[in-house]
C-alpha cells in the first residue's frame, strides 16, 4: 500500500509508518519503517514471531536483519518458523471440523458493522483476491510496472549475481 501510494503521488496515514528520524510521517517517499498494526498488541506478536524466527534459530534478529534494499550483492541471512499442529493428536478429526464449520457458520451469521458488507474470517480476504487475479490477474500502476521492468530489479544491477545474490 506504501509503494501503491508513493506511486500515486498520494499520502499515507500517519499511523502506518515512521520516517528516518522515528517520526510518523504521512509522505509515502519518507517512509523508513513501517509501525506494527494494531499497536502495542502488534508489536507483541511481531517480537513473538522475531524471537520464533530469529533467536531461537540463531540467525539475526531485530535491527540486525540484513535490508532488503542496500547490498543486493549480498546473501540474505533469514529464519522461518514452520510450526505444524495435527489437530488428530487433541480431539477426534472430525469433530474438530465440525466444530471449525460452525465457529465459521456463526462468525458469517453476524451482521456487519454499518459500512461493511460481510464479515470476514482471517484469510478469506486473501483467497477471494487470489480466485480472482487467477482469472483476471493483478492491475498494478504503470510507475510500479515501470520499475518492476527496469534495471534496478534485474541481474547486471547484481554485479554479476542474480537477484538472490547467488
Amino acid at each position: 500500500k506504501v509503494l501503491d501510494a508513493r506511486a500515486k503521488h498520494q499520502s499515507i496515514p500517519d499511523t502506518w509508518a515512521v520516517d528516518a528520524n522515528g517520526e510518523p510521517t504521512t509522505n509515502a517517499r519518507d517512509v523508513h519503517a513501517l509501525v506494527p498494526v494494531a499497536g502495542p498488541k502488534g508489536y507483541g506478536l511481531m517480537m513473538m514471531v522475531d524471537i520464533l524466527s530469529g533467536s531461537l534459530l540463531g540467525v539475526p534478529h531485530g535491527v540486525h536483519v540484513s535490508s532488503m534494499y542496500k547490498d543486493l550483492t549480498k546473501g540474505r541471512d533469514l529464519g522461518q518458523l514452520h510450526i505444524v499442529i495435527n489437530p488428530a493428536f487433541f480431539t477426534d478429526l472430525d469433530q474438530f471440523k465440525s466444530r471449525i464449520s460452525t465457529m465459521l457458520d456463526e462468525l458469517k451469521a453476524q451482521p456487519a458493522a454499518e459500512g461493511y458488507g460481510e464479515i470476514f474470517y482471517p484469510g478469506e480476504r486473501g483467497r477471494l483476491r487470489s480466485e480472482k487475479y487467477d482469472e483476471k490477474g493483478i492491475e498494478i500502476v504503470d510507475e510500479i510496472y515501470d520499475y518492476l521492468v527496469s534495471e534496478d530489479v534485474h541481474f547486471d544491477r547484481y554485479h554479476g549475481k542474480n537477484r538472490f545474490a547467488e
